[in-house]
């Protein structure tokens, strides 16, 4: 009995006791920024002005913002301009087109601001041509170069396809410019200005012929730089090699031991070299259905610029020493 009665008077106590300890602490409510989903915004390049890619206007536009509670967007700022009212407004109007994560204070959406940076770069730029010289003769693919017709006048540009592709300015015979501007297939199709020491009616040295290579033969001018374990051989036809600061462009090409599943068994490629980053990229690259650049022409493919980093110990550093050592 003394037992129970001591059990009984415990429970109230308990009950005290537990009902005296402070309550834990709240969770902290959420807050965050407001945020633009960048990948709801359209490239830039979408929005890119046309008479800004004419004048080769090129900046990065910062943009300070603010986005509403109900998530749209509101009042815009320009905190560094690229330079070019033209981009500035474009920047703003592809703002205009994102979509936005308002900002959260304390667990309760609120209004908010943020940054985007809108970056406006020509990858290929107008007035510029980043292609390789065209052969002195036969077919032009890809190349930069020049056609003189029977009246005097002169084509100085682009080629693709043994056809004015690209950009490039007609010149009549006394120099003077008579269009300039974007052709296809031998069409004059969109017209601007191009810089004409870029584009030369006399062309200099700086858009002269590379020698030419055969294209239906390996011939005496290609060397023997590198064989790899699998029996591929690897040519370098070393009177082609142009020397631009750190820069190797040249011609090589690979006799492979056993046939490609594109059915390709040798392949002619026109390369670049950087001897100081130790990368390369592939500018053009022609298959042939034979050994020894023998048999048909399986097709032509153009690089996509990007650049490969070359590893040590490897048939790729073999022929970068070669042709840097030129």
């Amino acid at each position: 009995m003394r037992k129970l009665f001591a059990l009984i008077f415990l429970l109230p106590m308990l009950a005290w006791a537990q009902s005296s300890l402070p309550p834990p602490p709240p969770k902290p409510l959420p807050s965050y920024a407001a945020s633009v989903e960048v990948k709801s915004c359209p490239n830039s390049g979408d929005y890119y002005p046309r008479q800004s890619k004419r004048l080769n206007e090129a900046g990065t536009v910062v943009l300070r913002f603010f986005v509403e509670a109900d998530g749209k967007l509101g009042t815009v700022e320009v905190e560094r301009s690229s330079g070019y009212d033209r981009l500035d407004t474009a920047a703003q109007r592809l703002l205009q087109t994102c979509k936005f994560a308002p900002a959260m204070v304390q667990g309760k959406i609120a209004r908010g601001s943020a940054k985007l940076e809108v970056v406006w770069r020509l990858d290929s730029v107008f007035g510029q041509s980043s292609l390789p010289a065209c052969p002195a003769s036969g077919w032009k693919s890809s190349c930069f170069g020049t056609i003189t017709f029977p009246n005097g006048a002169k084509y100085v540009g682009e080629y693709g396809g043994d056809k004015r592709n690209g950009q490039g300015i007609e010149y009549r015979a006394d120099g003077s410019v008579n269009r300039s501007g974007r052709w296809e297939n031998n069409n004059f199709v969109e017209s601007y200005a191009l810089d004409a020491n870029r584009f030369p009616f006399n062309p200099s040295s700086q858009v002269a012929a590379a020698p030419a290579v055969d294209p239906a033969s390996a011939g005496p001018n290609w060397v023997l730089v590198a064989e790899a374990t699998t029996g591929n051989k690897f040519y370098v036809n070393p009177s082609t090699i142009r020397r631009d600061g750190n820069l190797r462009r040249y011609w090589k090409f690979t006799d492979y031991a056993s046939r490609q599943s594109t059915g390709v068994l040798s392949a002619r490629t026109f390369e670049e070299t950087d001897c100081r980053e130790e990368r390369r990229r592939t500018i053009e690259i022609t298959g042939f259905s034979e050994s020894m650049l023998q048999g048909r022409i399986l097709g032509t493919e153009r690089g996509d610029g990007s650049w490969d980093q070359i590893a040590p110990g490897t048939v790729a550093e073999t022929v970068m020493r070669y042709v840097c050592a030129r």
